[in-house]
């Protein structure tokens, strides 16, 4: 797996390396013509003229054959000198990456994917900052189209005096347009300002935690004996319809059985995947923990949190206040119907539970507390959801919430899941990088083999649009993580 990612970099470097030549050659060649054509095209325009008995300026020729070269530089020459720019500088990060794999092999399983702009394609569609600009450019936009139109119905009114009927009513309309742009940009800018308040105290050194011995192992012992590993990509039966599904109470699940506990990790930036996660039917299986991030915390709490004084309280620093935090979240079920969850994602979440649901637990830690969180968090679920959509071997987080499920989590226990952008070459490689690297005292290590198994979801839509707001999708959703949760559990056929 190792040798494949390093040798699909060279293919990257070979393949970037022809695209330069072949741009470069076109653009050479077309410099070539096209001085040519400059220095010999007007006199044998006007030969050719003259020879026809038709008369023509020189003058006129020339001019014409400068502005037709011209053009086809502009549509032919410089995008293939900006083509081959890029690729010169994916041959040259490629040459890079090569030359640290040959010193070193062990770094071929941290090699970025070609497709690791997938991340980028998330941000797109969530995140405070991200809508205060899309907000921005769409306010812009309607400011100039509003200019525009309304100095048109102007010129017509002065023009046909039955036309000035039209300025009230334009000037009327993007007036609304305008104000609900404004409002939407103001309650979304808020929000961008509180999270980056609150990420900016969550690194602050005067609230650190005082770590214990809680934390990661500090002995870094590895284990002597790791047993073979199959990674198998999944992909669920979205169509599925479980047998035996019943309203959900306290004491029985959708599944007829105990509520679970469940932790769910993800990268923070990922919050399409977050809400999506929250829409299925884990909520309907058992009690969902997760570790909140910055952009989840809205301007009520903020305000709350300063006229107490209490900013430092915010946080959880230490496993005492951990334990509280969870202990004092509800546990009564919700019922049947339409519910709106908060504190969670980056907006409240709307959700429509048909059975019912149990309440998400999130606890907002501090930068230096959440790996001691993420262990303690670990230690008291039955089930550990890990989600590796948008992961790149830049997400440290990530990394080491790998590292801890294989070093802590029997991989019966565990759910991996990516979506259908995500590299599975790349992921498998990650996998089995972080399993070799498995600790001493994992409930993995030891003899024989084991199977880890990636669910494949958010395979039929993307991330946004009506269709993942349709009853249908949600349906979808609903049943394909029941039928997760019931293979794990032994329960699928």
């Amino acid at each position: 797996m190792v040798e494949d990612l390093a040798e699909r970099e060279r293919q990257t470097q070979a393949d970037a390396a022809r695209m330069v030549g072949t741009n470069l050659r076109t653009v050479v060649l077309g410099t070539g013509c096209g001085t040519l054509v400059l220095l010999f095209g007007p006199r044998l325009v006007v030969s050719l003229f003259s020879a026809l008995g038709l008369p023509v300026k020189r003058g006129d020729v020339t001019w014409l054959i400068i502005t037709a070269v011209v053009l086809y530089g502009i549509a032919r020459l410089l995008p293939a000198l900006g083509i081959a720019a890029v690729h010169a500088f994916i041959w040259a990060k490629a040459r890079g990456v090569s030359a640290r794999v040959a010193r070193d092999p062990g770094l071929a399983a941290l090699i970025v994917p070609p497709s690791s702009g997938q991340l980028a394609l998330l941000k797109k569609v969530v995140g405070h900052g991200r809508a205060v600009q899309r907000i921005l450019l769409r306010l812009v936009v309607a400011l100039v189209v509003a200019t525009a139109v309304v100095w048109v119905a102007v010129l017509a009114a002065r023009q046909s005096p039955g036309a000035s009927g039209w300025v009230p009513g334009l000037t009327l309309f993007f007036a609304v347009v305008v104000l609900v742009l404004l409002i939407a940009l103001s309650g979304r800018l808020r929000r961008w300002r509180v999270a980056r308040h609150v990420r900016t105290w969550s690194e602050n050194p005067a609230l650190s935690a005082n770590l214990s011995s809680i934390g990661p192992d500090e002995d870094g012992r590895r284990a002597t004996l790791v047993p073979d590993l199959t990674v198998v990509f999944a992909e669920p039966r979205w169509q599925m319809r479980m047998r035996g599904a019943g309203p959900v109470s306290a004491t029985r699940n959708v599944l007829n059985r105990a509520p679970l506990k469940i932790a769910y990790l993800r990268l923070f930036d990922n919050q399409a995947r977050t809400r999506d996660f929250l829409r299925g039917a884990w909520r309907e299986v058992g009690y969902v923990h997760l570790l909140r991030s910055a952009a989840s915390v809205s301007p009520a709490e903020l305000r709350e949190a300063r006229r107490t004084g209490g900013l430092g309280t915010m946080f959880v620093t230490s496993p005492r206040v951990f334990r509280q935090r969870l202990v004092d979240r509800p546990a009564t079920p919700l019922g049947p119907g339409a519910h709106r969850l908060g504190a969670v994602t980056d907006l409240p979440l709307k959700v429509h539970d048909p059975h019912g649901s149990y309440p998400v637990r999130s606890v907002l830690c501090h930068g230096s507390f959440w790996r001691m969180a993420v262990d303690l968090l670990l230690a008291r679920v039955d089930l550990t959801v890990l989600d590796l959509s948008g992961y790149q071997p830049g997400n440290t987080g990530t990394q080491f919430e790998l590292q801890r499920v294989v070093d802590r989590i029997p991989v019966g226990q565990a759910v991996l899941l990516c979506d259908s952008r995500s590299d599975r070459l790349f992921l498998e490689a990650q996998i089995r990088h972080h399993w070799a690297q498995m600790a001493a005292n994992s409930p993995n290590s030891g003899a024989g083999s084991r199977r880890i198994k990636v669910w494949v979801t958010d395979t039929m839509f993307d991330y946004s649009g009506p269709l993942k707001r349709s009853q249908r999708f949600g349906d979808d959703r609903r049943c394909l993580s029941r039928w997760m949760v019931a293979d794990v559990l032994g329960l699928a056929r």
